[in-house]
């Protein structure tokens, strides 16, 4: 579920074309407080980044624990699959453009070491590095 319904500009899912994996621009999580200043203030003010920018402040190294947040109709978070740090804006993902369900899609969530999660380059998405987790 790494895409965004029919949208047809894929700009915003960085290196990978679509494809619905998730590259990493080489930053870690535990790395991103620096980060957070250079993204806009429409991303990091808004009600759904709450969550993130909360848990990328109290990371305090690589080891730190990280909740991670995926929507996908399986049980499970696989290696180098978009995930959120929010379990809001992973909601957002379990619906339609229109506000309506998509059948069968929940979100799956798991906590992590932050070494295992890595900055997309875009906005508030991450893409986890680590060994398959399940639900």
């Amino acid at each position: 579920m790494g895409g965004r319904g029919g949208s047809s500009n894929l700009n915003y899912q960085g290196n990978n074309g679509g494809s619905g994996r998730a590259s990493s621009n080489g930053v870690n999580v535990s790395e991103m407080r620096d980060k957070l200043n250079s993204l806009s203030p429409n991303v990091t003010n808004s009600k759904l980044a709450t969550e993130t920018v909360t848990q990328i402040n109290s990371l305090k190294d690589k080891n730190s624990d990280v909740k991670i947040y995926r929507a996908t109709i399986g049980d499970s978070i696989n290696q180098n699959d978009w995930v959120f740090l929010s379990k809001a804006q992973a909601e957002r993902w379990t619906k339609t453009p229109l506000g309506r369900p998509k059948p069968g899609v929940k979100v799956v969530e798991s906590t992590v070491k932050a070494k295992d999660v890595d900055w997309t380059g875009k906005n508030l998405e991450f893409v986890y590095k680590g060994k398959r987790k399940r639900k």
